[in-house]
Parts: C-alpha cells; sequence; structure tokens
C-alpha cells in the first residue's frame, strides 16, 4: 500500500471516529451487559470517549503504515486495566468490538491495515506487566532531591518544592544534571502518578507549573551564546499543547552552546516557515508529544520540504512516540532523532557532523 492510500483510508477513520466509537460500545455493551453496572453512572460518556481516542490512534498507525504505532499507544492503557484481571479483558473486548466495525462500516482497502493494527494491540496486550515503577532511590543524591521535590509539591509546598532545585544549582550542581537528573525524572514520576490516578489533574499542574518556575529562574543563569552559534528554532506541532519537555531539551541545547528560539506549543507549519524567514535557523527541533501527533508532524516536515526557503533546514524530532519505535522518524521525514533528554546534544550534533 502506498503512502497516499495509507493517508485517504487514515482520514476515513479520523471523518467517522465518534460514529464508530458509539457503535463499538454498542456492540461492547451487548456482549456485556453489565458494563453500567461495573463502571458507573457516566460508564457510557467514558468508554465512547476512551474508544473514540483509539480510533484517533488507530488512523495515525494506519497512515504511517506502522501498526506498533497503535500497539504501543495502547500500553498504558493496558498497563493501567491489568491491575484488575476484570477490567483488562474488558478492555480486550472493547479491542474485539473495534475490530468487528471496522469490518463492517470501512471500506475492503481498509480491513487488511486497520486489522494489523488492532491485532498487534491485542497480541501485545498480554506481554505487558504493571504499571510502570518509579525508578527513583532515596540513596541516590539526586533521586533524593527530586523525590523532595514531589513530595513537596503534592503537600502544596511548591516554594519549597522549587527551592530545593535552586539550593541544588547554588550548591555546584551542573545545570545539566538539574534537567536530567532531578526535574525531568520528577516529572516522569509524576505523570506516573497521575496516569495511575494516584494525584489529581490540579496536583499534576501544579507540579508543571513549579517546574516550569524553576526552569526560568534557571535560564537567567545561562551564558550568552556566542555570536557564530548555531541556531535552532523549537516549536511543538499544530495540534500538540505539551511543551514541557521541548522547553527541557531547548534549554539542555542552548546549555551546551546554541542559539535558540523556543516557539513553545501548537505551532502550524506556515508559522514555523514565516519565523525562519525572519530568523534563519541552522535546525528545527519538533517535539510530539503521543502518536496522536505523528500526522501533523509529518504534513508539517512535507510543508517546510516544499518552501525554498526552509527545504534545506535540519529537522530534530523528539518525543516519547520516537523513543518508542525505532527509525518511526524515519517515516515522517525528520533527519534525526533525540530518543531522551540526555541524547539531545548527541542527537543534533550528529546531524551536522555526519555531513
Amino acid at each position: 500500500m502506498n503512502r497516499k492510500t495509507a493517508n485517504q483510508i487514515a482520514d476515513t477513520i479520523e471523518n467517522v471516529t465518534r460514529a464508530m466509537a458509539e457503535w463499538t460500545v454498542n456492540r461492547h455493551l451487548k456482549s456485556d451487559p453489565l458494563l453500567p453496572e461495573k463502571y458507573g453512572a457516566f460508564w457510557r460518556n467514558d468508554w465512547v470517549s476512551h474508544v473514540e481516542s483509539r480510533f484517533r490512534f488507530l488512523a495515525q498507525a494506519v497512515a504511517l503504515e506502522r501498526p506498533e504505532v497503535f500497539a504501543r499507544a495502547l500500553q498504558w492503557t493496558a498497563k493501567a486495566h491489568g491491575e484488575q484481571s476484570e477490567s483488562l479483558a474488558d478492555l480486550e473486548l472493547s479491542l474485539r468490538c473495534m475490530r468487528e466495525i471496522v469490518r463492517e462500516e470501512l471500506p475492503t482497502a481498509a480491513l487488511e491495515p486497520t486489522g494489523r493494527c488492532i491485532d498487534a494491540a491485542l497480541d501485545e496486550m498480554h506481554a505487558n506487566g504493571g504499571l510502570d515503577q518509579s525508578t527513583l532511590r532515596p540513596d541516590a543524591p539526586q533521586d533524593r532531591i527530586a523525590l523532595g521535590f514531589i513530595e513537596a509539591v503534592l503537600t502544596g509546598e511548591d516554594h519549597h518544592a522549587a527551592r530545593l532545585v535552586l539550593d541544588a544549582a547554588k550548591s555546584g550542581t551542573p545545570l545539566t544534571d538539574l534537567y536530567t537528573g532531578i526535574l525531568q525524572p520528577a516529572m516522569r514520576e509524576i505523570g506516573i502518578l497521575w496516569h495511575r490516578g494516584d494525584i489529581s489533574v490540579a496536583e499534576e499542574h501544579l507540579a508543571t507549573a513549579t517546574t516550569r518556575d524553576v526552569m526560568a529562574r534557571l535560564r537567567s543563569g545561562f551564558p550568552e551564546p556566542r555570536s557564530d552559534a548555531r541556531r535552532l528554532v523549537a516549536a511543538a506541532v499544530a495540534g500538540d499543547f505539551h511543551d514541557l519537555g521541548l522547553r527541557m531539551a531547548t534549554d539542555i541545547l542552548e546549555l551546551s552552546g546554541w542559539r535558540a528560539w523556543f516557539l513553545g506549543a501548537n505551532v502550524p507549519a506556515d508559522i514555523l516557515i514565516e519565523f525562519m524567514e525572519r530568523c534563519p535557523a541552522n535546525m528545527l527541533l519538533l517535539s510530539v508529544s503521543t502518536a496522536l501527533h505523528l500526522r501533523a508532524a509529518a504534513r508539517t516536515i512535507e510543508t517546510i520540504r516544499r518552501d525554498q526557503t526552509a527545504n534545506r533546514l535540519k529537522i530534530l524530532v523528539g518525543g516519547p512516540p520516537f523513543a518508542e519505535i525505532s527509525d518511526l522518524w524515519r517515516d515522517i521525514g525528520a533527519n534525526g532523532c533525540s530518543v531522551s533528554l540526555q541524547d539531545t546534544v548527541r542527537a543534533a550534533d550528529a546531524m551536522f557532523n555526519h555531513n
């Protein structure tokens, strides 16, 4: 199947996600009439919303012809459901109902690629263990600060949380280590706690806001870039409103000597091109926080490649989807990929040192 056909199928899926989700939940309820009893008064709205999201992930996987994109997108969901065997069984039944609806409602050309994606998710579901466990150890100095940061935030002591990191900076901890050894691990832990339902959305937002505040204070101590420094523009793709990881990666590159312009979240391709016409850059750092934004990233890169002023730009992508799936960055037309915050400088340098 060529990429044009794959994108047409993906467009078809995205155009009918709501209806397909409703039909899938109807089929699921027919197969298991106890769903309302198990999941409460608002079960239907919740399940339709979740299934609709799965159809959107499915469209991304089909467009890129990468079934593992859908399988990995379901990984966290399967882990959460896996804490209770009955709940995991409900997720599996939902996926099977989803596959039935796809077979009945989508064009014939869509059946094979969508079937491969759903089968990949079903195959991988039972291979996953429980939810991710903390990797932070109280006996490790930087981990101890990260754990203290988390505890302070979750008890409403956000000023104390910030002070822990700023005091570490004053005591001589390298700025890069503050990002890679304290702030990033702390926010990863916060994400795990939120996904497990152990903390509220408000607490997650407070942790994010506190981290942004700390980073802003740390940036005041960054050295000025040299006049001949390589220049980069950093942005999250259109529709992606998560840019904390991008901000961290941009700061790490600035600390290594780059001159950076941080445009933040939800930046359409035409805005990027317009900005780079006025502020020419050597590299675009493009962030994709979830697989739901992979098609947007591919379209952004395609648009840039067609533009005469920006088509030679080096494009480095980063975000969880690229860390989870090898060579996915090639499928969307990027020049390279950073698989972790610690890898950012190496990946950026490699794109230029290779040529």
